[in-house]
């Protein structure tokens, strides 16, 4: 295998790991977060943009993967993205209230502040539809 096949082969499965997570296939990420596969993978894996798989599960209401990735060794207070972000701040964007609430069970850091100096009761001021759901912060 010559180095450029290694290195498609490594871009394929950081690929393959994002789509997992965005897509909630709780089998594929398991197989590559437990080592099922030969290939080490990092559940604190970010993308070119910086996002992690946290903040792709998160902001795409799987509770399920952010699980798996929690159990695997995930940072919860990840930031990344443009706006340097956790994913509890994504959960509250999307307005995920049970996922949001969830991840601050988990110990989610609600003073963090994104790139745009932005808590989450700030996030959560600016993009919730209903006011009712600042109360969970």
């Amino acid at each position: 295998m010559t180095e450029n096949q290694i290195i498609q082969d490594h871009y394929s499965i950081k690929k393959q790991l994002v789509i997992a997570a965005q897509e909630g296939d709780i089998q594929t990420l398991i197989s590559f977060v437990n080592g099922k596969l030969d290939i080490p993978v990092d559940a604190n894996f970010c993308d070119s943009d910086g996002c992690s798989l946290l903040h792709w599960a998160a902001i795409n209401n799987h509770k399920s993967i952010v699980d798996i990735l929690l159990d695997a060794g995930a940072n919860i207070n990840i930031t990344g993205g443009i706006l340097g972000e956790t994913p509890l701040q994504w959960a509250i964007r999307k307005n995920y209230i049970k996922l949001s609430y969830y991840l601050i069970e988990k110990g989610a850091n609600i003073h963090i502040k994104s790139a745009e100096g932005l808590d989450a009761l700030q996030v959560a001021a600016r993009h919730c539809i209903y006011i009712n759901n600042l109360f969970i912060l």
